[in-house]
């Protein structure tokens, strides 16, 4: 198995990257909705694409966002 595809399981069992838009929305995975409130991101490099973009924290953007 290739490394993103670990860190895309990782992020669908709701560990914690940074991921850009592009790959939240394609590997979020089945029955899971992202975050539609505010979050924090950055310019930095996504852990799955590898590509320089705009990233966030893959537990909102895979749905792991529940507040306590």
């Amino acid at each position: 198995m290739r490394d993103d595809e670990k860190i895309i399981k990782e992020c669908q069992r709701g560990a914690s990257f940074w991921v850009c838009f592009d790959c939240g929305d394609k590997y979020i995975g089945e029955g899971r909705k992202a975050y539609d409130g505010s979050i924090t991101v950055h310019n930095g490099m996504c852990d799955i694409c590898k590509r320089p973009e705009t990233v966030g924290p893959s537990r909102k953007l895979f749905g792991f966002h529940r507040f306590i």
